[in-house]
């Protein structure tokens, strides 16, 4: 596993039960560490979720604090508090109507910050850690809640520190670490088997949309390591219907950033776990389908796409190698989200004539000096993050180019 400074971080579970109005909350700056439960009011329920209103259950696991202490990941509990911001952030998380959030549970673990607390839109709440017990309670609980409820949505977001094992040919296995120690062996770190988690997982929620959104590490750790999978048995028969990105391919690392590079720092990464930062942005904007209209539906292949592209290029600005996302093997063609602010990565290949830079220019302001861009880097390719409609581009410091249309979420030109 690689260090946190290049390394990686997998789980925290919290959970949001559709009850009374219990919440847990705090500043968005609050570090989260124990278990964090949202409860949605009933009050609420019967408002914004009477009938046959889709609810959009969200389980957040981050795992932070481990047995060995240089495996820690830093500030895991401002990273929950910041994916639990993102989903109830009522006026840019725009779901396919009517859904709404239903629920929204939180399991965080942070090695400065025990408890940690979770700041909910409507008051604070300590989150559980993320042991094995409670992993394995929320994600079933997660499951059936989502096969109990016709045409509710799924979303699981997982960061901390996790290993491939085994080849495609054979059978490949993905484990994941968990808070404390293993219930057999204290002295080794708990863990899940994640493969067989999803195996059911993919079993109960047949008929459903399901998001998994995994950030760890893949390395062989060179030894046989086998965590407790799943309870039950269950038909690894099934298609595969469960959305999953992986932040990186099997056998490859999945990067941390501790300190950020200025070239990163202004491609749009300060810090923290690369594939849930590009997961995060590829869900909020670049992940968008289409170039034209207003809100542009956000659906899985664009994800994949704008993920890919947002993780190259921020792990070239800061010199880590290995990291590669993944996505699944059928992409829905569903949205998830939709999006007002869709945006496309651009690069531009040829370069700027000395001593002028790259710019670009929406088509909109064309004969203006408004809305002018210049490029995230001083050597070719010119990088931007351009909103989703048509630019042009300028490498001398006069003539604009013809207008470029941006159709997709990565667009050399």
């Amino acid at each position: 596993m690689p260090s946190k400074a290049t390394g990686h971080r997998q789980t925290c579970n919290a959970d949001l039960e559709l009850r009374l109005l219990v919440v847990q909350c705090e500043s968005p700056l609050t570090p989260v560490g124990a278990f964090a439960s949202f409860e949605i009011p009933k009050f609420f329920m019967s408002v914004a979720l009477r009938g046959a209103v889709p609810p959009v259950h969200v389980l957040i696991i981050v795992v932070g604090h481990y047995l060995l202490g240089s495996r820690n990941l830093p500030d895991t509990g401002v990273l929950a508090q910041e994916i639990a911001n993102f989903w109830f952030d009522s006026d840019n998380r725009l779901f396919p109507d009517p859904e709404r959030i239903g629920s929204l549970e939180v399991l965080v673990c942070d090695a400065k910050h025990d408890p940690v607390t979770i700041v909910t839109p409507t008051g604070a709440v300590q989150a559980a850690k993320p042991d094995p017990a409670n992993v394995s309670a929320s994600l079933l609980k997660w499951a059936q809640r989502l096969a109990s409820e016709e045409g509710s949505v799924g979303v699981l977001h997982w960061i901390g520190h996790g290993y491939g094992q085994g080849a495609e040919a054979t059978g490949m296995t993905t484990s994941l670490l968990c808070h404390g120690g293993d219930p057999v062996d204290p002295q080794q770190q708990a863990g899940i088997n994640w493969t067989s988690w999803l195996g059911l997982i993919n079993q109960i929620t047949v008929g459903r949309q399901v998001y998994c959104f995994m950030d760890a590490c893949r390395l062989d750790p060179g030894q046989k390591i086998a965590f407790p999978g799943a309870p039950g048995q269950f038909n690894w028969g099934l298609p595969d219907h469960v959305q999953v990105f992986s932040s990186t391919s099997h056998g490859m690392p999945a990067h941390w950033i501790d300190t950020a590079l200025p070239a990163t720092i202004a491609a749009g990464c300060v810090s923290g776990p690369v594939g849930t930062q590009a997961f995060l942005a590829a869900l909020a904007c670049f992940g968008a389908k289409g170039d034209s209209g207003s809100p542009l539906p956000v659906a899985s292949d664009e994800v994949l796409q704008a993920s890919r592209a947002l993780v190259k290029r921020w792990s070239e600005h800061q010199g880590l190698i290995g990291q590669r996302p993944e996505g699944p093997k059928h992409c829905l063609e569903a949205p998830l989200l939709f999006t007002k602010t869709p945006m496309s990565l651009v690069d531009v290949k040829a370069p700027a004539a000395p001593p002028d830079v790259c710019e670009a220019q929406p088509e909109t302001h064309h004969g203006t000096s408004a809305g002018i861009q210049v490029a995230e880097t001083n050597a070719a390719p010119h990088q931007f993050r351009l909103a989703r409609e048509p630019h042009r581009i300028r490498l001398d410091g006069r003539n604009w180019g013809p207008p470029k249309s941006l159709f997709n979420p990565y667009v050399p030109i």
